[in-house]
């Protein structure tokens, strides 16, 4: 998939998603696979698809239809966390991402994080949570809490509730 600069666009959106999905890397986050690519003289990402193996599909949702789907209100998390423990292949580590996510993204003051980007995949023993596939920011915030999640690397998102105080996120 490419994210493309927009027209008008006052900053290089497609440089700054990468950036931050970068961090997001670093920070321990599972990401997909993408890199920056220069088109007619302006960035564009690349993210590779997750629900492609070759050319065999593998099932996947959004967010928002994975609790539709189910019942539940499209905008709620609670509803996500019980939907992955009845029918996810790895309910531990995706209710932990789940947690990271939701921390990095206040962190990065992401402007994308409700639950239409969040993708979940069916593997053999059920769903788990995709990869991270975009993450936008708003860089007006300042380098210092990016560079912060960074160079913290895991330690900040084992914590368990709760966001005031914490050294990651004041400025």
């Amino acid at each position: 998939m490419a994210h493309l600069p927009a027209p008008g666009d006052e900053r290089d959106r497609p440089l700054w998603e990468y950036v931050t999905l970068e961090l997001a890397s670093r920070a321990g986050l599972r990401i997909a696979e993408c890199r920056l690519e220069k088109v007619a003289g302006r960035n564009v990402l690349l993210v590779r698809r997750c629900d492609r193996v070759g050319a065999q599909r593998i099932p996947f949702l959004s967010g928002r239809s994975f609790l539709q789907a189910r019942g539940h209100s499209e905008t709620d998390l609670a509803g996500m966390a019980t939907v992955l423990q009845q029918e996810g292949g790895a309910v531990r580590k995706d209710l932990q991402e789940i947690w990271n996510r939701l921390v990095f993204s206040a962190c990065v003051h992401a402007t994308n994080s409700d639950l239409g980007s969040w993708g979940f995949m069916r593997e053999d023993f059920g769903w788990r949570l995709a990869p991270v596939g975009s993450l936008l920011s708003r860089p007006c915030l300042g380098r210092a809490l990016l560079v912060r999640a960074c160079c913290m690397k895991a330690p900040w998102m084992l914590l368990p509730h709760g966001l005031c105080g914490w050294p990651i996120c004041s400025v």
